[in-house]
């Protein structure tokens, strides 16, 4: 299982520029920073860092602007880090660095130095966009802890429902998939399907023998149309009476049929059923985005 921990980054800014060093173990340039000790809050342990790292006490050589983003990023040998990353003000760009890294740089561009990880230039890109000609710190609203807290906590209730409601949708698919089809085994059915399933197998979806071996299906067709949502025939409005499930179990089905026949093509019924049933342009194409999902399962 891949390792995780709570870290934090100090992106000091002075007079226009953005601290990053040279972290030896990463070989990148990297901001201040590292992980949350036990017991330790994200403020205690930027402090803690920053003093490690730079020699620096919270007043005397720094003041903490905002939290401006959490986030999780790779972080090698050590796993995942989930981060909280901090604006800092600095005094004065001088620093007393640590063994941790062999140089550090003010830099005016994300685009001054390599290497440097993706989340690192995109958060330095932002900062030094933000902060425009002023001096930074200056140009962005200051977070107190509760507002930090609140609004975490607020994202992490959308978080839960958001896993509530998938979770909720996942037991619906998992039920169709213990019913779908069922009623091919009733006794309307399953004699129609023991005569035709060979005959459709043979044949190309939507031609005209296709069709005519629909129509000769009769009753028992009907039957299964009656009795299996996932087919628009289901519904007085055709696909527009369909919710997301059926639509999903219906593209599944077309997907798993268009493998029966030898010479079957998911795309190509698509693009026959979007004429069948009035499918509107953007749901053809949401279909076709979807295909690649479902191409290896034979």
């Amino acid at each position: 299982m891949t390792r995780k921990a709570f870290s934090v980054s100090a992106y000091a800014t002075h007079e226009g520029r953005v601290l990053l060093v040279n972290h030896v173990k990463q070989q990148a340039w990297v901001p201040l920073g590292g992980e949350i000790e036990p017991n330790e809050s994200p403020i205690e342990a930027l402090e803690r860092e920053l003093r490690e790292e730079a020699g620096w006490e919270k007043h005397r050589d720094y003041e903490v602007t905002s939290m401006i983003l959490f986030e999780e990023h790779e972080a090698g040998p050590k796993g995942i880090h989930m981060n909280f990353n901090f604006l800092v003000k600095a005094k004065a760009p001088s620093l007393n660095p640590n063994e941790e890294f062999a140089a550090y740089a003010w830099v005016e561009s994300e685009t001054d130095l390599d290497p440097m990880p993706d989340n690192v230039r995109g958060i330095t890109r932002r900062i030094l966009r933000d902060a425009g000609p002023k001096e930074m710190g200056s140009s962005v609203e200051k977070v107190t802890p509760t507002q930090i807290l609140e609004a975490n906590t607020a994202t992490q209730a959308h978080i839960n429902l958001v896993r509530v409601l998938l979770r909720v949708a996942a037991t619906e698919i998992l039920m169709r998939g213990e019913v779908h089809d069922q009623s091919k085994f009733s006794p309307e059915e399953v004699e129609m399907f023991a005569i035709y399933s060979p005959k459709l197998k043979g044949m190309t979806y939507g031609s005209d023998e296709y069709k005519q071996c629909l129509k000769e299906m009769g009753p028992g067709l009907s039957h299964h149309y009656a009795n299996n949502r996932h087919h628009p025939e289901w519904h007085q409005q055709g696909i527009k009476g369909m919710n997301l499930i059926d639509i999903l179990e219906m593209f599944l089905d077309w997907t798993a049929s268009s493998k029966r026949h030898a010479d079957g093509d998911i795309r190509r019924s698509i693009e026959i059923n979007q004429k069948r049933f009035g499918m509107s342009d953007d749901l053809a194409a949401i279909f076709h985005n979807t295909v690649p999902l479902f191409e290896s399962p034979k």
